[in-house]
């Protein structure tokens, strides 16, 4: 009986393995390329596809900012890149209010640095610029950014008579390619 029971344990400690936890993927879930899916506005809505639903999101109302990149790499480096900028102005004749829009070519890239801090949050700074990331989940990230935009307001033969600016907070939400 005592033969059975040492074989027993022997055979039990010979079939456990000490690396259960090598497959365990350590890599943050921040690394990676991550593409623009929204731009919201926080205190104003637009109709610019002309659907009739006005919405704070300026990609989908715009078109704009299609392909933007966020990357994140594993050595706390990372670059953003534009595609495009939205120049939307709100003009105020006899006080009537009508928005135009262009998307314009934007193409520039910056590289920042970056950290992820114990409670999940990253901090992406660009040469002294910080910004804080905000992980919605594993696919979806957003950033707090900020949005302007000219008011321009003419007269009945549509000459310019001022131009003001409003500026608005705003989140950039991306998902993960």
């Amino acid at each position: 009986m005592r033969k059975i029971v040492l074989s027993l344990f022997c055979l039990c400690m010979l079939s456990c393995s000490s690396d259960d936890d090598a497959n365990v993927d350590n890599t943050p879930a921040i690394i990676g390329t991550w593409v623009i899916s929204q731009f919201n506005v926080e205190n104003d809505a637009f109709d610019l596809n002309n659907d009739g639903t006005e919405s704070n999101n300026l990609v989908s109302e715009s078109g704009c900012y299609q392909g933007e990149t966020m990357i994140f790499n594993a050595n706390g480096t990372g670059s953003i890149t534009y595609t495009t900028d939205l120049e939307l102005t709100l003009t105020n004749s006899n006080n009537v209010e009508t928005f135009s829009f262009e998307c314009l070519v934007d193409n520039s890239s910056y590289n920042f640095t970056w950290i992820q801090l114990e409670n999940g949050t990253i901090v992406a700074d660009n040469n002294g610029d910080p910004t804080t990331i905000t992980m919605l989940s594993n696919n979806t990230i957003s950033r707090s950014t900020f949005f302007e935009y000219p008011i321009v307001f003419v007269d009945a033969n549509g000459d310019v008579i001022s131009t003001s600016y409003s500026e608005s907070d705003a989140t950039n939400v991306y998902v993960k390619q």
